[in-house]
């Protein structure tokens, strides 16, 4: 028999999951049921409903046989669970674990419902409870009607979940929105892999077979956008896998013992600590949050998050691959980057306007497993890295593809523009393409290899040194948690140090031209 379609509507009390599942059961197939976990404020209005008791992981066997029994004597079309939002996800793994209840169902969507009051007073301040089931979800209901809350809830949403789609309530229970919701979405990321992966793979064979002598450049380019992905990605593998174990070695409460000292020797420990434990680009964000909240000085937290993606072995040793073992290059990223950290970590030694935040411990795997604490490292480990991959490959897509069509055409570009080949001109420019790339610090030296065929050396470095510190993706994650004078003065801070540092380079070796 085919599997019944089973959808999973969590939350917490009073943010409206029942009314949500009272509202989209007309628009969908008849026979459909419900199993209720808990008793809200209402009932659903469903003829055909399952109660079932507090569902824990120690005691998920009883449901679980309550579960499959109900589908094999009723049959329904489909089954809509309202779980509970202080259930930890783990019971819920448990029940669809068991081998009678993953024939009989097919788990194909979880939706988190709340109100965007909710997201802005619980997000941040509830450790992993509300982490735990939002990145596990699958799709976001939120059923306030406010549009500044709303505008100000997705934000905090898109810092934990950047991919999840967020969709109102009204729109959810349409017609047109309730067939969407009948099939598991694919997030962007796995998209973009795989799509890329394809067409790499067709690039390959266009540029072995093709020898139209008109198509020579675009040959070129794609070729080089080949070679370079193929040096890429292994140092991508290796920097997410060091990361997670790492990751799994060291804890956050260590890591907050160790830099809440005075701010010397906790500035000493963090540059320890970011070369020593790197957290990746993203992560690294809601951890600088964590760091503040737990009373560690700004300057301390800063050069933890600033250094972490700009000095861990793993973009140090990529680095060296990419330029051949320029050691000029390497030094000047390597010894310029530190003298970049301590330099911002300074102008915030006395601020003092993040006082008040209070984020809560935010996990650095989160949502691993349905629950966000699986004791299983090995399956942590693995689930943290593919997720990560998945984040953070079409970024080096995109990336190695961008400088290989500019290694191509760049010069001409550069000079049709008139900044070719001035360093000065060329550093700020670059500092922008290293904002909006955002590639992943660990594959960034060999989207940067490609530029330094037409950019001048001292544009090459500025790239290095900006973009693992401050990109698109991480000013929107700051943006999200953060005050905007805290975010806007930090962007601006790195942007001219990065900045003079690279002109620095240009004036000590006269222009820096290569």
């Amino acid at each position: 028999m085919k599997p019944i379609p089973v959808y999973v509507v969590t939350g917490f009390l009073g943010n409206g999951k029942t009314t949500f599942i009272n509202s989209i059961l007309p628009t969908r197939p008849a026979g459909a049921a419900v199993v209720q976990i808990e008793r809200g404020r209402c009932t659903a209005a469903c003829s055909e409903i399952l109660s079932l008791p507090p569902v824990t992981a120690e005691n998920a066997k009883g449901p679980a046989f309550l579960l499959e029994q109900f589908g094999r004597e009723r049959r329904p079309s489909e089954v809509w669970i309202e779980w509970n939002g202080m259930s930890p996800f783990a019971a819920l793994e448990k029940i669809f674990s068991r081998k009678a209840v993953r024939e009989m169902y097919d788990l194909k969507e979880i939706l988190f419902v709340a109100t965007p009051r909710f997201c802005l007073h619980m997000l941040g301040a509830t450790g992993e409870a509300v982490y735990g089931q939002l990145v596990q979800a699958d799709r976001f209901i939120m059923t306030g009607h406010d549009k500044g809350e709303c505008k100000k809830a997705v934000q905090l949403i898109r810092a934990v979940r950047p991919d999840i789609p967020v969709t109102p309530l009204q729109e959810a229970v349409s017609g047109k929105m309730s067939k969407v919701i009948a099939k598991r979405p694919l997030h962007i990321g796995a998209t973009a892999v795989t799509t890329g992966l394809v067409l790499l793979a067709a690039v390959y064979a266009f540029v072995i077979t093709d020898g139209d002598p008109a198509t020579g450049n675009w040959r070129l380019a794609l070729s080089f956008w080949t070679a370079t992905l193929l040096q890429a990605l292994p140092f991508l593998v290796v920097g997410i896998v060091a990361a997670s174990l790492l990751q799994l070695v060291l804890s956050p409460a260590f890591l907050e013992r160790s830099l809440r000292k005075n701010h010397f020797t906790g500035t000493a420990a963090a540059l320890a600590g970011a070369f020593l434990f790197p957290v990746c680009d993203c992560a690294v964000v809601p951890v600088f949050r964590s760091l503040v909240a737990a009373r560690v000085p700004v300057s301390t937290a800063l050069a933890f998050m600033l250094a972490g993606p700009l000095i861990n072995p793993v973009v140090l040793v990529s680095t060296y691959v990419a330029f051949a073992g320029n050691m000029e290059i390497f030094l000047w990223r390597t010894v310029g980057g530190i003298a970049a950290v301590l330099f911002i970590s300074l102008t915030f030694f006395a601020y003092t306007d993040l006082d008040g935040i209070s984020g809560g411990k935010i996990p650095l795997f989160p949502g691993d497993t349905l629950d966000g604490g699986n004791t299983n490292n090995v399956i942590r480990l693995i689930l943290h890295g593919r997720r990560e991959f998945l984040r953070m490959a079409p970024y080096v897509l995109a990336g190695t593809f961008l400088s290989s069509l500019f290694q191509v055409y760049g010069s001409t570009l550069l000079q049709d523009f008139g900044i070719w080949p001035s360093a000065i001109l060329m550093i700020p420019l670059m500092l922008l393409i290293a904002f909006f790339l955002s590639v992943c610090s660990t594959a960034d030296a060999m989207v940067a290899r490609n530029f330094s065929a037409h950019i001048p050396t001292a544009g090459i470095i500025a790239f290095l040194l900006f973009g693992p510190m401050m990109d698109l993706k991480n000013f929107l994650l700051l943006r999200a948690l953060f005050p905007k004078a805290f975010v806007y003065r930090l962007a601006a801070t790195t942007f001219c140090i990065c900045a003079f540092i690279a002109a620095m380079y240009a004036l000590m070796t006269g222009g820096g031209l290569r």
